[in-house]
């Protein structure tokens, strides 16, 4: 379970997209920032700043990272009161309450990829 919104980009994008793609974890929350390239920045002479892009995140199965973000597998309403980060009680937020309730939900046809727990018996 990953919790993502507007601010998850770049790095926690690219994580996001792999466990997604590979179906390791379910996206909840709302769509990422779309932050899916490697830009440098070169200063030009007259103040402005010239952007680079050198390279594109892709994910296991060979996709670009959309520019529009990342959609999660179910859309969570915005908070509407402090969350964890704000240093709220998690029994008040909602997002970890939504997530604590699909990993008690039904573990079967989520389409997940489990990895084994143990030895089988």
């Amino acid at each position: 379970m990953v919790l993502v919104d507007g601010s998850s980009a770049s790095a926690s994008e690219l994580v996001s997209m792999a466990l997604k793609e590979s179906r390791r974890a379910r996206l909840l929350g709302a769509q990422t920032a779309g932050k899916g390239s490697v830009q440098f920045q070169i200063q030009l002479p007259d103040g402005g700043v010239l952007k680079v892009t050198t390279g594109y995140y892709v994910g296991p199965e060979g996709h670009r990272l959309p520019e529009n973000g990342l959609e999660p597998h179910r859309y969570l309403s915005q908070p509407s009161s402090r969350t964890v980060l704000d240093g709220g009680d998690p029994r008040k937020d909602g997002w970890v309450q939504a997530a604590l309730d699909e990993l008690r939900g039904p573990k079967t046809g989520d389409g997940l990829v489990r990895a084994p727990t143990g030895p089988e018996p």
